[in-house]
């Protein structure tokens, strides 16, 4: 799939096509579509002094179409092939995940930032144990493998 980034051409496109699903959907014409969108973003941008632009792209996000079963151009990816479409694994994910951040947290690491403070913590305390790198690398690679399980991700993909 190519990326509507890298080529003005490619993301005119692009929009065109939204744009034209979306007034297809709303029984309107491109241009009807294209100005409401405009005047929907221009009012919150008004309202908001432009300070909460981030919020006005992810409310719009879940509104467009998006046909997760279509194919790339080969016919050889859908968006649903990278989606877990299973509701009970992605919610035992989810549970496991936040029962390692609580479980974190009751110790004190309740950010990313006190995890790195307490990896170098670790890392100056083998220091000066005088091991040597590998050993401390080892050491280390054991404290990120337990701190990814416990957030309930899996450590699998190591090389």
């Amino acid at each position: 799939m190519d990326d509507i980034f890298e080529d003005a051409d490619k993301f005119k496109e692009f929009m065109t096509e939204v744009l034209e699903a979306q007034a297809t959907k709303a029984g309107k014409s491109v241009d009807e579509v294209a100005e409401e969108t405009f005047a929907y973003l221009k009012k919150n941008k008004t309202e908001t002094n432009g300070k909460n632009r981030m919020d006005v792209i992810d409310r719009l996000k879940p509104r467009l179409d998006l046909d997760i079963y279509a194919r790339d151009d080969e016919g050889m990816v859908s968006i649903a092939d990278m989606l877990n479409l299973n509701v009970f694994q992605t919610s035992e994910m989810y549970v496991r995940k936040m029962e390692g951040a609580a479980a974190l947290a009751e110790k004190g690491l309740t950010s990313p930032k006190k995890i790195n403070e307490l990896r170098a913590s670790i890392e100056k305390d083998l220091k000066a144990q005088n091991l040597d790198d590998v050993a401390i690398q080892k050491e280390l690679e054991t404290f990120d493998d337990v701190i990814t399980m416990v957030n309930g991700h899996p450590i699998h993909f190591r090389v």
